[in-house]
């Protein structure tokens, strides 16, 4: 989870810099102060100082949320040993972040009160696990106090009502409570997904917070299920709304979710190895495994030998995944730009090949680091294959000439046109480095974020 812990600070960033005129001093050193001090039990009190300190400002809340939700929360629902059998290490853990616990629930300040409230309330539900009449009864309070509009999201109490729903089912006497906790959670997310939001890049995030949830909630409920039929919906609930391409590209929406839950990033295997035990289930079989390969191309071999065995169609399989992609694929919004050559870049004359695409800064670090990468590509991939596949990259909110002379520098020989500052818009970039595909027919599909996309792209265009 480091390069998801990077990625945080960098969205922080953006929210911080609407407060930047009135805020008294750059949250980070408090951020890494907290860091400094992390898990050593004799300095509980100079980490909750840093703590403190993100606190003592709205415009330092994204961090602060961060630290709490994703460094806290993370470490006392997975306690991890720093090597192998450090025991003592763990329980040190525990120790620390109990304490830090204790010194939040007695605070006053009110930003670290309102974000951590959820949190507090969970740990007092998980240190009752022990005695089923106390964890019914922090179970109650957190039910009341915490799985509540304000908290929901906002504060991820969505994510610990899930891990309290899942606690409680392992008590009998406690059903009527899980029962509870289940329709409380499942109505909050219902009512999100049933709405579309405009696309923005914190309605990504949101979005795919929602859904992950929602698809462990029902393969949850799938194991749960008396009946096969009924199991089966479930699965196909769950499978339907694991990650697709979208949540991929914003994994900062539930990527500290999978930690937090059980490690399962998505449950689509679960209910294709259900359908695959059924009979006369073959096009449901195609059309999943389908989906799952057009959202990670790890999935095409295995869809190519299914495709060949069944043989549904007369088409050859280079002919039905194209298909498949461009059905899935949305239409391409005009790409013309002027290159660092002065030859204009169109993207409509080249139909009938693929386009990568490349949107990158020279201000943007990730995007250098991986520029060797990108150099390498165009080199032993693009270069060799002039008739199947074309590359452009975008250098945004740049100037021409620190593009050039960035270029030289490095030696660096892939085309790149810089942007009109509307491609970024029409693309729907939500960050950077950020990557398309358009399909030989002109369509095109986002890249996820973090994705082995030399592999993806290779994958897709068989090459």
């Amino acid at each position: 989870m480091k390069k998801l812990i990077c990625l945080v600070l960098l969205a922080s960033g953006l929210s911080l810099a609407t407060h930047a005129q009135d805020a008294p001093a750059s949250p980070l050193p408090y951020f890494n102060g907290y860091q400094q001090y992390n898990l050593n039990l004799a300095k509980v009190d100079s980490a909750f100082y840093f703590l403190q300190k993100l606190a003592s400002h709205p415009s330092y809340e994204s961090l602060l949320k961060d630290l709490l939700h994703n460094v806290v929360a993370l470490e006392m629902a997975n306690p991890t040993p720093r090597f192998k059998n450090d025991s003592a290490g763990v329980r040190n853990q525990v120790a620390f972040n109990q304490a830090i616990f204790a010194k939040i629930a007695a605070d006053t300040t009110r930003l670290l009160t309102a974000v951590a409230q959820p949190i507090v309330n969970w740990n007092k539900v998980m240190n009752a696990k022990g005695d089923i009449k106390a964890l019914g009864e922090q179970a109650k309070v957190f039910l009341t106090e915490s799985l509540t509009d304000e908290h929901f999201y906002a504060h991820l109490a969505g994510r610990y009502g899930l891990a309290i729903y899942y606690a409680l089912g392992k008590h009998p006497s406690l059903a009527p409570l899980a029962t509870e906790y289940q329709k409380v959670i499942q109505a909050k997310l219902e009512n999100y997904l049933a709405s579309p939001k405009p696309p923005s890049y914190w309605e990504a995030q949101k979005r795919a917070w929602h859904r992950y949830l929602y698809a462990h909630l029902h393969n949850h409920l799938a194991g749960l299920a008396p009946h096969p039929d009924q199991k089966l919906a479930l699965l196909k609930t769950a499978y339907h709304f694991s990650p697709d391409l979208a949540d991929k590209g914003n994994q900062m929406g539930y990527g500290y979710e999978i930690n937090f839950l059980d490690g399962k990033a998505s449950f689509e295997e679960e209910y294709l190895a259900q359908l695959r035990g059924l009979p006369n289930k073959q096009p449901e079989t195609l059309d999943v495994m389908v989906s799952m390969a057009l959202k990670d191309p790890k999935y095409k071999e295995p869809l190519r030998n299914f495709y060949d065995q069944q043989k549904p169609s007369p088409q050859s399989f280079r002919e039905f995944w194209q298909q498949a992609i461009d059905r899935s694929a949305a239409p391409t919004p005009l790409i013309s730009l002027v290159k660092l050559d002065d030859q204009t870049f169109n993207h409509t004359a080249l139909v009938g090949k693929w386009v990568f695409i490349d949107l990158w800064g020279t201000w943007c670090g990730p995007c250098r680091q991986e520029h060797p990468d990108l150099e390498k590509f165009y080199q032993t991939t693009i270069l060799p294959n002039p008739d199947k596949i074309t590359i452009l990259t975008i250098a945004c909110r740049d100037k021409k000439e620190d593009v050039v002379k960035y270029m030289k520098e490095h030696h660096y020989t892939f085309p790149v046109a810089l942007s009109d500052n509307k491609i970024e818009k029409s693309l729907a970039v939500t960050g950077f480095p950020g990557k398309f595909l358009i399909t030989p027919s002109g369509k095109h599909l986002t890249v996820p974020f973090g994705a082995d996309w030399v592999d993806f792209v290779r994958k897709y265009t068989d090459l």
